[in-house]
């Protein structure tokens, strides 16, 4: 189980609270990692005269498997669509009081929640849009590689320089829209090309990965990889050598949500941070953060201009037509996804 640093720091500042008095009310969220601005936390924390511990997962089959143990206890998880329903269908969640959440009423985009699937926020706040595509070192691509096609390496100064993520539905995904086929396809031949694809792509990649795929971009290591806009946006912040390119073939947007696990043990301080964090102030302080859209209404607007010039950072009309929300798959589907991703990861 992997813990983020500001994890381990929480447990020590929580040690320290419990030892020198009462302790204060506690809320454990459960979070992809860089994934929101710690001052907007800590003002949350300071406003409810609470403490928040945070923990980081890598993918959502991940939490999801961790959540089914019933062993561990979370308020707030941020899991993506196709996870939400899952978790739902599995009677992981409850249900959201909407009373405690007149900001999410307020203030969230009804477009995005009526593309969630959920525009009554019965069960989901959407929070984080994210675009999936490629982050590039300017400097070793010439030009810029705008297709998914890139994988293939016919410039051999790109084998085992370029990276895949170790996610599933995302690769599965983008290989399906490099074939032209849905990226939530259940068709078996479709499937089987796309395998096929994925196969040949990691003859050519040094790695699947996640977090440390950033790692291999910023030092350099990789000239190429798979990733999520928000994350490689935020280094293009700090080194304009680095751009994000969304294919041409299509890319897969993925909304992150603000859920409340059924085994919640703060229900009142979780529904307390939802919507805090749909402040429209608090939203704008996490998309400045993160590079990822807002799904706050208004919030792109109290972003800064150097931001909102970062390439990739706003998506024009043209683009948008070309984005793909992964889908909730049934218990069949899923094991045929299982399965081709497990064949992908075991062959040499």
């Amino acid at each position: 189980m992997k813990k983020s640093f500001a994890f381990v720091l929480s447990c020590f500042a929580l040690l320290l609270l419990v030892g020198c008095g009462p302790s204060k009310p506690v809320l454990y969220f459960y979070t992809w990692e860089d994934y929101i601005d710690p001052e907007v936390v800590s003002d949350f924390e300071k406003k409810f005269d609470c403490h928040v511990m945070l923990e980081t997962f890598d993918s959502n089959e991940d939490m999801i498997a961790k959540i089914r143990t019933g062993s561990v206890h979370y308020d707030v998880i941020l899991p993506t669509t196709y996870a939400v329903e899952t978790m739902r269908d599995e009677n992981l969640l409850q249900k959201l009081d909407t009373k405690k959440l007149p900001n999410v009423v307020q203030n969230s985009d009804k477009a995005m929640a009526e593309k969630n699937g959920d525009p009554n926020f019965e069960y989901a706040v959407p929070y984080y849009g994210g675009v999936t595509g490629l982050g590039c070192l300017v400097s070793e691509c010439d030009p810029l590689p705008d297709s998914w096609t890139v994988y293939n390496c016919e410039n051999q100064k790109y084998v085992k320089r370029v990276s895949l993520l170790d996610d599933m539905r995302e690769t599965i995904g983008a290989a399906l829209i490099t074939l032209g086929y849905d990226n939530n396809s259940t068709d078996d031949q479709q499937l089987e090309e796309a395998k096929q694809l994925v196969i040949s792509w990691k003859k050519n990649i040094a790695k699947f990965g996640v977090d440390d795929l950033k790692q291999d971009l910023n030092s350099g290591a990789n000239f190429i990889i798979h990733g999520y806009g928000g994350d490689i946006m935020q280094m293009t912040a700090e080194d304009n050598n680095i751009r994000f390119v969304i294919p041409k073939e299509g890319a897969i947007i993925s909304i992150d949500n603000f859920v409340i696990p059924g085994n919640a043990q703060n229900v009142e301080l979780a529904h307390a941070f939802i919507n805090f964090m749909c402040d429209k102030t608090n939203a704008s302080r996490n998309m400045e953060f993160t590079k990822y859209y807002v799904c706050v209404e208004g919030a792109e607007d109290g972003v800064s201009e150097e931001t909102r010039a970062i390439p990739g950072f706003l998506l024009s009309d043209e683009v948008k037509e070309k984005l793909c929300i992964t889908k909730n798959l049934d218990e069949e589907a899923t094991k045929k996804y299982t399965k081709i991703w497990d064949e992908i990861k075991a062959k040499d």
